[in-house]
């Protein structure tokens, strides 16, 4: 861990960026509410940092690490989800961080020195209480896991968190935002996501702290929401006195897939308030630059659909508006790149999203993780009384012969080692 401070950090920094350089740690950071920091919304690695003020954070040897790490023209592990999206060939983060989002920020904010004192870009984690618990989530972002996760352990014995990602072991945590005032001086935008960020009405008052410093103006918001909660006119009203804001609406489905997906979310109440955030954008209630757009998760369960929901997207949001896969890397069960091939080649066939088919090739099958999708979802469908193969019958067409052969889900059989694998036959357990 480096001891060197921000400033002679700064005097390292090259005229033009390296070949993998990453603008994260220098113009952004991401702060969780259980005390934890990293440097971007996608990092794998967070920090505790525990008792050290918001500025002592942006200032400790783990940040000025990576920082190094950037300069030295790095490719850390815990930045693993961006390397893997660009090893396919897709838009990564740190790329759309420096060509969409920042383009000016390498040599207006970090080259310039103004990095130093504090981030340009601030992300909350506003906290982990959530009201969903999303097939594609887990505990440490969604405390509705809590109950589920105990359920596990005491049917199926399974008690060890890396294992039952679904175990409770933090409690339900919110951001004291006051805390952050003086760190947000310098900052042009801030990212709320969650859990839920909706949920958290005491974001409510940084808003409002903001537009009393008359700082509002020039600040952009960016919300990460899954749709469920109806948007109050206090929130909107606050909304209206800033530069701009943005919504990532997380949408991995529609209908029965995303009350499958989403559970236990109602697809009627996602469906409303959609309608009324698009109405209220439209007739310039949340600042003349608002926008919004899909945040859609492609796992094993919904791979199938992508074509489908491109469609969807085009005719909910228009033809110009974006939308962005994120390709599930976490938990390892649900990414597409370790599926069986017999799998992929029928992925291959149905799937024409250029996103997906180069993502495919990114790992090779894994038989630990596929007989820990079949078991976990079975689990999950018993727990919540839902029915994978009724409400993805494709997907049960293709991995039938598998998917019937695992009945025993208890934890003996989940630790068992891994039988040979190979189109035409089928994955054997311990009945």
């Amino acid at each position: 861990m480096t001891k060197l401070t921000n400033a002679e950090i700064h005097e390292l920094i090259p005229e033009t960026p390296p070949e993998f350089f990453c603008m994260s740690p220098f113009q952004n950071t991401k702060q969780a509410s259980t005390d934890r920091v990293s440097t971007c919304a996608y990092s794998s690695k967070s920090f505790k940092m525990d008792g050290l003020t918001p500025d002592e954070k942006w200032n400790s040897p783990e940040l000025n690490q990576r920082r190094l790490d950037a300069i030295n023209n790095l490719k850390p592990e815990i930045c693993n989800r961006c390397w893997k999206e660009e090893e396919a060939g897709n838009t990564s983060l740190r790329q759309r961080q420096s060509t969409e989002y920042f383009p000016d920020d390498y040599d207006d904010y970090i080259r310039s020195g103004k990095w130093i004192t504090g981030p340009n870009n601030a992300s909350f984690k506003v906290s982990n209480i959530c009201n969903l618990a999303c097939r594609s989530c887990f505990h440490l972002d969604s405390s509705f896991f809590n109950k589920e996760g105990l359920h596990y352990a005491d049917k199926y014995d399974a008690t060890d968190i890396y294992h039952n990602i679904y175990y409770p072991k933090i409690k339900p945590s919110t951001i004291d935002f006051t805390k952050y005032y003086k760190l947000l001086e310098t900052t042009s935008k801030l990212d709320f996501y969650g859990g839920e960020p909706m949920l958290n009405r005491s974001h409510v008052e940084l808003l409002q702290h903001l537009i009393e410093q008359d700082r509002s103006k020039d600040v952009s918001l960016y919300y990460a929401t899954n749709m469920t909660i109806p948007i109050s006119d206090r929130i909107s009203d606050s909304w209206s006195q800033f530069k701009d804001v943005g919504f990532g609406v997380s949408l991995d489905g529609i209908g029965p897939h995303a009350e499958y997906l989403r559970w236990p979310c109602k697809w009627s109440e996602v469906e409303h308030n959609l309608h009324h955030l698009q109405g209220l954008i439209n007739n310039k209630k949340v600042g003349k630059e608002s926008y919004m757009f899909a945040s859609y998760t492609v796992s094993t369960l919904n791979v199938l659909h992508v074509d489908d929901m491109d469609k969807w997207f085009t005719e909910v949001f228009g033809e110009h508006n974006p939308y962005f896969i994120n390709m599930v890397t976490t938990p390892e069960h649900l990414t597409i790149r370790l599926l069986p091939d017999y799998f992929k080649d029928e992925i291959r066939k149905r799937v024409k999203h250029p996103d997906v088919l180069n993502y495919l090739d990114v790992g090779e099958y894994d038989e630990h993780w596929w007989k820990k999708f079949i078991i976990w979802t079975k689990r999950m469908d018993i727990y919540r009384k839902q029915d994978m193969t009724a409400v993805f019958p494709e997907l049960y067409d293709i991995i039938k012969d598998d998917w019937d052969k695992v009945t025993d889900l208890s934890e003996e059989n989940f630790h068992n080692p891994s039988l040979s694998h190979n189109a035409g036959i089928a994955l054997q357990v311990n009945n």
